[in-house]
């Protein structure tokens, strides 16, 4: 869902031989985050004494994405010429596909990952991501070639892998890692993320401008991978 940024204003001095326009007073306003999906406006100086018109204009694009069953979107991003990137979990065999790297339907919930063109209208790719068990897509980053890089968690001992720092499955649920070709139709690396005593979850995901992807969530793995580490071992609880 995206909204054009918001225009103020005031009529000012209203003389009825002038148009609407010609009496309008612009006021800089920009929409502001007061919290988690609660969004306000931030308004420059204004007459206090005249009316305030914010016109938050029309949207830009909305757009249902999913099949027949049920689909979740957890995480989006935009790259810089303004096309959106959704990644989250779907348990429909028709979810709208385009130039797929996985075409099919796979287990119980496969992710998904799904490129908007700027303007909404088309898919520029959409695929499903998953093995025969269960599979949800949570972050998603886009670096400077285009390039999709997600994670989340899986239950497959089958989950697609490629170039992967970790090959084989631990137990019950693991993080994943996968970084898309530009176009989607190819997997620069895929990997398991996790230990073998526990849940690993990946939940968030970002990349810098080398392309090295940083990834954060939980895990209650004792043995969940580590390297050069603030701290060394696991403090115990559930995530």
């Amino acid at each position: 869902l995206i909204h054009k940024k918001p225009i103020g204003y005031q009529l000012i001095n209203m003389v009825e031989e002038k148009s609407k326009a010609e009496n309008m007073v612009k006021v800089e306003v920009k929409f502001k985050t007061i919290e988690n999906n609660i969004f306000g406006f931030e308004v420059d100086a204004y007459d206090k004494n005249k009316t305030l018109v914010i016109d938050p204009l029309v949207l830009v694009y909305s757009t249902y994405l999913g099949g027949t069953d049920f689909e979740v979107g957890l995480g989006t991003t935009v790259d810089s010429s303004g096309c959106a990137y959704v990644t989250g979990y779907t348990q429909s065999d028709n979810f709208p596909t385009e130039s797929p790297y996985q075409g099919s339907f796979d287990g119980d919930s496969d992710a998904f990952v799904t490129k908007f063109s700027a303007d909404g209208s088309s898919l520029i790719y959409s695929t499903y991501l998953g093995g025969s068990d269960y599979e949800c897509g949570i972050g998603i980053a886009v670096d400077n070639l285009d390039c999709a890089y997600v994670t989340g968690i899986t239950s497959s001992d089958d989950f697609p892998t490629e170039n992967p720092f970790q090959a084989s499955y631990g137990l019950y649920h693991d993080a994943f890692v996968t970084r898309f070709s530009a176009d989607g139709s190819t997997l620069v690396y895929s990997t398991y993320l996790g230990g073998s005593d526990g849940n690993d979850w990946g939940k968030d995901i970002a990349v810098d401008s080398s392309g090295c992807a940083y990834v954060s969530g939980s895990t209650q793995s004792d043995d969940f991978p580590l390297e050069s580490p603030f701290q060394g071992s696991h403090g115990g609880g559930l995530w």
